[in-house]
């Protein structure tokens, strides 16, 4: 992790990582949602939903959202509507506001903006139609559409391939150590983002004074 001042120096490319880091997801919320319909424990709730196979595949793109759905919906043993599970699915999930005026900011000055997120495919969809900022950022690589989830090294290569850029004239965002781990190996410049607020402020102050 780059500490300090000059994070943006000599940077033509910028990668954000979404979750908790553009846009703040709220897992607590997401699970007392289901377990209205569930009645589940909520670590239990939490294991169907995201710390399984089913889950890394979802992400990755190898199952489809109807198989997805019908999955979950046996392992929680509720017969909820479908409509309803992707509106429950969608709802914890709230841009962060220092963190868009970076984005637009950096778009300003010329530097390439890219989302480089692991998420699946009903995500991906609704939170670029909720939110105009991840339209115009330049590029989205999503982990469903290259079919490898973060930290594995082809969905850098593929952020790398399609920004056209050298991986030193890059800068990655991210909130998971393994991923940073993995984007420095690859000689990208990276920053761990513990408090997306606090480094959205510390990069506004770098782009007003020139990086």
């Amino acid at each position: 992790m780059r500490r300090g001042k000059g994070l943006l120096e000599d940077v033509s490319v910028v990668f954000f990582d979404m979750g908790n880091v553009l846009i703040r997801f709220d897992p607590l919320e997401l699970l007392r949602r289901f377990r209205r319909v569930a009645q589940l424990p909520l670590i239990r709730i939490q294991h169907i939903l995201w710390f399984n196979e089913l889950a890394y595949a979802f992400e990755e793109g190898r199952v489809s959202p109807q198989e997805f759905f019908r999955a979950i919906c046996g392992r929680l043993g509720t017969g909820i509507p479908e409509r309803d599970f992707w509106r429950m699915w969608n709802a914890p999930f709230r841009p962060i506001a220092e963190m868009v005026e970076v984005v637009r900011r950096l778009g300003s000055l010329g530097i390439r903006r890219y989302v480089l997120s692991n998420t699946n495919v009903v995500h991906g969809k609704h939170l670029q139609e909720k939110h105009a900022f991840l339209r115009r950022m330049d590029g989205r690589i999503w982990s469903y559409e290259v079919g490898a989830a973060k930290p594995k090294p082809k969905i850098f290569r593929w952020a790398l391939r399609m920004a056209g850029a050298r991986p030193e004239r890059c800068l990655f965002i991210d909130d998971r150590k393994e991923n940073i781990r993995q984007a420095h190996a690859l000689g990208m410049q990276t920053v761990w983002c513990r408090k997306p607020r606090v480094l959205a402020r510390q990069l506004l102050v770098q782009l007003r004074d020139g990086g």
